[in-house]
């Protein structure tokens, strides 16, 4: 009787982890295969860094990962130091404290393309105010758009360069 208990045992605890395991099925959540036809990444999709046209230095003032889709663009950002006072006169000095240093966070859903162009938001400041870039769908590796900040009367021209992948 002993013998059949211990077996019947060591036959649960074997039992157990293979019971546990589930059959792959199809995911009714669209995980898994794609059911439609693919499209290609759009011509934005990637890395971007951002200067300010002008700037002696070529220090970018911020980074972007694009994911481009037709109309769709969505996306991430990081902010670099010479974020902070970007519509002031260059040079700017290089070793001037930021609260948005190093502040990254995703794009808004309300970024989109028309008519050639990319809108792109992001809202970095506590006070949630949108910060705006328009950047060319088209072109090579470096392109020139706009950014303006919710404080800027008029755009300050940017360039933006893509990243090596």
């Amino acid at each position: 009787m002993r013998t059949l208990i211990l077996g019947l045992s060591c036959l649960i605890l074997a039992a157990t982890p293979a019971l546990a395991q589930k059959r792959p099925r199809p995911d009714p959540s669209g995980h898994g295969e794609d059911a439609g036809r693919l499209t290609p990444a759009g011509p934005l999709q990637g890395g971007w860094r951002i200067v300010r046209a002008g700037d002696p230095a070529d220090a970018a003032v911020m980074g972007l990962h694009l994911i481009h889709d037709g109309n769709l663009v969505e996306g991430s950002y990081v902010l670099f130091q010479p974020f902070c006072g970007i519509e002031m006169p260059l040079p700017r000095p290089a070793a001037e404290d930021c609260e948005f240093i190093d502040l990254g966070g995703q794009l808004e859903p309300e970024s989109f393309v028309r008519q050639g162009w990319v809108r792109l938001i992001l809202r970095p400041g506590a006070d949630g105010l949108p910060h705006v870039l328009d950047m060319p769908v088209a072109g090579d590796a470096l392109r020139t758009g706009t950014y303006q900040s919710p404080n800027m009367d008029a755009p300050i021209t940017v360039t933006f360069e893509r990243t090596p992948e």
